[in-house]
């Protein structure tokens, strides 16, 4: 899958979200971080390593989700998390972090 152009929202900013992110990003897409934490522990690190990139920190807002072609959730963010739910009802693209690296794979 080519990810150059697309709009990635990645939700959680721990380790898995921090390269997911990264990964994204080395791949072209235009990519968005959100985390419910105020203080996300990988926060410092993405701001270092991808000034361009924002990152929303606190509840996740349905305006967060507006104009994104891919969700990519971290393990710790539970499937049951109202927002994702509006994601999926609303048919939104949703990947994890090991559907989303298996999709790069050569066919």
């Amino acid at each position: 899958m080519n990810f150059a152009g697309r709009k990635v929202l990645v939700l959680g900013l721990g380790d898995t979200g921090l390269s997911m992110a990264k990964w994204l990003a080395r791949r072209g897409a235009s990519v968005r971080v959100a985390d419910t934490r105020t203080a996300p522990p990988r926060l410092a690190e993405l701001e270092r390593s991808l000034p361009s990139v924002t990152a929303n920190c606190g509840p996740f807002r349905d305006e967060m989700f507006t104009d994104i072609d891919l969700v990519a959730i971290s393990p710790g963010v539970p499937l049951a998390e109202p927002a994702v739910r509006r994601a999926l009802d609303a048919g939104m693209e949703v990947a994890g972090d090991i559907e989303l690296f298996a999709q790069a794979l050569p066919k």
